[in-house]
């Protein structure tokens, strides 16, 4: 009878442990996609904490020292900013006169806007 109640016990504590086993894998399953997914997080926030360093950087224009005194740097033009440009029907070069007749700007591209506008104020030519 000891025998059979030793082994009884000892069959209820496999049992538990058995239960108790499931429970923590089910657990770990949810604190590993939740480490994942804390991953991932970091890596988007790490992403976009350095495209906001980035624009910050390319708003503020760069101080030197030029001479002992401290001057802002001028950025260059991109050709991006010239294609803006060209999108925009303005020409790449603002000098450029013939690219602004050719785009209709000037005393005559006025005067074809006012007629089609039909705004006829004075003309000064």
């Amino acid at each position: 009878m000891v025998e059979s109640e030793i082994a009884d016990r000892i069959a209820a504590r496999r049992a538990e442990l058995d239960e108790l086993e499931v429970q923590l894998v089910r657990q770990l399953d949810q604190v590993r996609a939740e480490r994942d997914e804390l991953a991932v997080a970091e890596r988007v926030w790490k992403r976009m904490a350095e495209q906001l360093v980035a624009e910050q950087n390319a708003a503020s224009p760069a101080a030197v020292q030029v001479v002992g005194r401290a001057v802002l740097l001028v950025p260059h033009r991109t050709a991006r900013r010239r294609r803006g440009r060209a999108a925009a029907g303005l020409p790449a070069d603002p000098g450029d006169r013939a690219g602004r007749r050719r785009t209709g700007g000037g005393q005559a591209g006025r005067q074809a806007a006012g007629d089609r506008q039909n705004l006829h104020g004075p003309s000064h030519q």
